[in-house]
């Protein structure tokens, strides 16, 4: 790929061999935990604590 105003390269394209890989070969994914919706604790709420402390900053400072 080159700049068209500058004439610079600005990086390699290689052809895609579609053929290759469309041959269904994929990453196996691990299955998920099992969580008991019904003994597990509650997922936090509120706001996140580096969230709060950046929302504290720019209340304080404007920035």
């Amino acid at each position: 790929m080159i700049d068209g105003r500058t004439g610079v390269t600005l990086c390699r394209l290689f052809p895609l061999d579609k053929a290759q890989n469309s041959d269904s070969r994929r990453r196996a994914l691990e299955p998920l935990p099992h969580r008991d919706v019904a003994t597990d604790e509650p997922l936090a709420s509120g706001i996140a604590p580096l969230l709060s402390s950046l929302m504290a900053e720019y209340a304080a400072t404007g920035h």
